[in-house]
């Protein structure tokens, strides 16, 4: 079946649909389509099917899992089954999901048990420049609720990264990442202190680094990032679950290689938040430096170690203003040819809106543990915890004896999957998420049980964290 015939047939259907369905079924038919042809052959597949070749970062909780060293994605594109259009390599995949969901609006005592349905088409694609390329990935999803009607069932999302080599010694890389949705809350919060809102979000995350190597083991950056969240809903409203804002930063690195597997690296960025916030609190100017390293340990473990210092400066919130240790760390470690562990850390600031917080600080730590059982079946457990604590003094409270309000989350995933064919696996999934607090009003536990039917094989989408 030609590209031709392929926008034939989707077009007819999205003209007898919806204006809010078009994208979604003309990307999900598209990748049915260009499945049926890898399943007769028409297009020859290329590269290892195994889901071990194609490893997943693992990021500490309380951290943002969308933002990632620019241009490290573009390598694993490859790793699993694709097809080719002239040019451009294509790689459509599709998930279905049915699962339970027993506390939905995550509060103590809900009764927003529910069951839930999700239909997630994605489409990968990967252009060919210099040495390495663009790879790009856009996935539309509709959800539905047996207990709970959603503001809106679809949430689009949209990556682009790439690396462009502008001479042997110069090259640079653009990261993107787009979000259109509603109940994504760790979008725009990334370390909980929200976790269920139905308020419609656009997220917009950019980030570019500038690479030069002086000698064969010198080399230093330029690293820009830009962080925008804006809600449908006004400020006055009072609908909006949290103040839309915008973040920058600009700052340098400098790396050497001490040996082939090990670098250290200094860097330094200066920060400003800008954040439409009612209480006038929320934007700042900082700094911040790292002094790192990061190892291939030996050919089975690798990891890496950042280290360093924190300085915030908030105009409307001068007691506030935030002197502190910031910790990045990871570690894997092959145990075997079919056994995994990892293991990352965290220690950081995040923006608030609980009373006259501006921010708070989170130290999360998170664990992986896969193995393989023959080419097919894979398992997954990734146990997680995270603590953040609040500066200020709580409002006064009736029966209340903490000072400051303090959070524990603890997370459990449990994941096994299994491949009937290099095109068809399901996955049975369970995950746990408690959140305890000294406020009553914000403890709740939440667990989600369900079974997959993937469609198709989805590439590595995030690269390495920062």
């Amino acid at each position: 079946m030609d590209l031709l015939t392929k926008e034939i047939i989707v077009g007819i259907v999205c003209r007898a649909e919806p204006t809010l369905k078009r994208v979604f079924l003309a990307v999900f038919l598209f990748s049915l389509l260009g499945l049926a042809e890898q399943a007769s052959g028409f297009q020859q597949a290329s590269g290892p099917t195994s889901e071990k070749s194609a490893p997943s970062a693992l990021s500490a909780p309380g951290t943002d899992t969308a933002a990632y060293v620019p241009g490290s994605s573009v390598q694993h594109f490859r790793e699993l089954r694709f097809f080719q259009l002239g040019p451009v390599l294509f790689r459509p995949s599709a998930r279905i999901h049915y699962y339970y969901e027993s506390n939905l609006f995550a509060t103590p005592g809900s009764n927003s048990g529910t069951h839930g349905v999700a239909l997630e088409p994605t489409l990968e694609a990967f252009i060919p420049l210099t040495a390495n390329g663009i790879r790009l990935d856009y996935s539309p999803t509709f959800r539905d609720y047996s207990n709970f009607d959603p503001s809106h069932k679809m949430s689009h999302t949209f990556n682009a990264d790439s690396r462009l080599d502008l001479t042997p010694v110069l090259n640079v890389s653009v990261r993107e990442h787009f979000t259109l949705a509603s109940l994504e809350t760790s979008e725009y919060v990334p370390a909980r202190e929200l976790i269920f809102s139905d308020a419609r979000f656009k997220r917009n995350s950019v980030s570019t680094q500038l690479n030069w190597a002086l000698t064969d083991n010198n080399a230093v950056g330029i690293i820009g990032d830009w962080n925008h969240v804006a809600f449908e809903e006004s400020a006055s409203s009072g609908a909006r679950p949290f103040f839309d804002y915008n973040q920058y930063s600009l700052g340098g690195v400098y790396r050497r290689d001490v040996s082939p597997r090990t670098g250290i690296f200094v860097n330094g960025t200066y920060m400003r938040d800008q954040a439409d916030d009612p209480r006038n609190i929320a934007s700042s100017d900082g700094f911040e430096t790292l002094v790192g390293v990061e190892s291939q340990l030996t050919p089975l473990t690798s990891g890496q170690l950042s280290m360093g210092y924190r300085a915030l400066s908030f105009d409307g919130a001068k007691d506030q203003n935030y002197k502190g240790a910031v910790i990045r760390g990871s570690l894997s470690k092959e145990l075997s040819e079919t056994i995994r562990v990892g293991v990352a850390g965290t220690r950081s600031t995040n923006l608030s809106n609980f009373e006259r917080n501006a921010y708070y600080l989170t130290h999360g730590i998170g664990f992986t543990y896969q193995q393989m059982f023959g080419p097919d079946f894979l398992i997954a457990v990734n146990p997680g915890y995270q603590r953040n604590t609040y500066a200020l003094p709580l409002a006064p409270r009736a029966g209340i004896t903490a000072d400051h309000r303090v959070d524990g989350l603890y997370d459990l995933g449990v994941a096994a999957r299994y491949r009937v064919t290099d095109l068809i696996g399901v996955e049975a999934r369970y995950d746990l998420l408690h959140r305890s607090s000294v406020l009553p009003e914000l403890r709740f536990t939440n667990y989600r049980a369900g079974v997959s039917l993937l469609i198709g094989q989805r590439g590595i989408t995030t690269g390495r964290p920062r």
